[in-house]
């Protein structure tokens, strides 16, 4: 989908897929997953399309729960003249032809585990997390159990949990730009 925005200055992208809520028993697996392509700075994304090509001053892979199911969505932006090549080598990225490495899986892990605290660390934090908690029905204990989800991840159960959510093939794209300036497209 390409929307037209009269005078951007650059193209924002978005691509994304349905994804899993937190009850899934593959949410931790999920977690790590995309910390590793795009949820981290030193992410595979991040990487290649900011720091090898240029393409992009940052790229992020987040998923979003609902109370069930979910979404998974890759953002950036880039110049419109580039929006084309970034989405290419995207999608070849994020088809995944080399597994998940214990390193990264450890990283991801780390960043995870001692990120958590620091999303709680006022009193607003801890209501904003104890509604999200009830919106999805889960019991207040969740946080808990979620962290020790995560040293349970093996770089093979990421890697399984990422291929089944994550199809290159299937991906919702939008790219909003000047289309008088996209080249390639």
């Amino acid at each position: 989908q390409v929307i037209h925005r009269e005078g951007a200055g650059q193209a924002d992208l978005r691509l994304g897929w349905y994804g899993i809520d937190r009850h899934d028993p593959n949410w931790a697996d999920r977690q790590v997953a995309l910390a590793i392509m795009g949820g981290v700075f030193n992410s595979r994304l991040n990487t290649v399309l900011r720091e090898e090509r240029g393409y992009t001053y940052g790229v992020s892979m987040n998923a979003q729960p609902f109370r069930a199911g979910g979404t998974i969505e890759i953002a950036t932006s880039t110049q419109t003249s580039t929006a084309k090549d970034l989405i290419e080598e995207t999608l070849e990225i994020i088809a995944v032809k080399e597994g998940f490495s214990a390193e990264e899986t450890a990283a991801a892990i780390g960043y995870l585990t001692l990120s958590a605290p620091l999303s709680l660390d006022t009193a607003e934090a801890v209501t904003a997390q104890g509604a999200t908690l009830a919106a999805a029905r889960l019991d207040l204990d969740y946080v808990t159990s979620a962290l020790a989800a995560l040293s349970k991840v093996t770089p093979s159960s990421a890697m399984e949990a990422y291929q089944r959510l994550v199809d290159p093939a299937s991906a919702t794209t939008v790219v909003v730009a000047d289309t008088s300036e996209l080249t390639n497209y």
